[in-house]
């Protein structure tokens, strides 16, 4: 191949990878990743109030204080599958979605968004609560935030 094909290939190339590389965000645009550990007491948790209270914090953005309000719950072959909406005792929200097993007692939850002190959040949480989830809940996981 002459330098003149070589030079012409190496532009087509560029061409087609400059535009992908350009929509790949800057590190910037969001947070390094933090640690998520708390202790959510749910013992108050029933299908008319189906609410839990987070009473101890490690680590990470939510406070103590904070109430998790379960919306949308569907219950298929020991599997629970709801909407959450955290409300932190200033107002500040997060919503995202939770699945656990009532076998196991383990189960994730995922953020994708947030309001004031919790906006942009992200996070992704290992979920334990025990075989029926009758009382304290473990998350376990990381998050980041997102520039809004």
């Amino acid at each position: 191949m002459h330098t003149k094909e070589k030079v012409a290939v190496l532009f087509a190339a560029l061409t087609l990878v400059l535009p992908i590389v350009s929509l790949v965000p800057p590190a910037s645009a969001s947070s390094p990743h933090g640690t998520i550990q708390l202790t959510k007491d749910c013992s108050a948790f029933t299908s008319t109030n189906p609410i839990c209270t987070v009473v101890g914090v490690t680590s990470g953005p939510i406070p103590v204080g904070t109430v998790a309000y379960y919306t949308i719950l569907v219950y298929t072959y020991h599997q629970f599958n709801a909407e959450v909406l955290l409300t932190t005792p200033d107002g500040s929200t997060a919503t995202g979605h939770v699945t656990i097993s009532d076998v196991t007692g383990l189960g994730t939850v995922t953020f994708t968004a947030g309001t004031q002190d919790l906006s942009g959040l992200h996070a992704n949480i290992a979920v334990n609560c025990g075989a029926g989830c009758l009382s304290l809940t473990y998350w376990d996981g990381t998050y980041f935030f997102t520039n809004s």
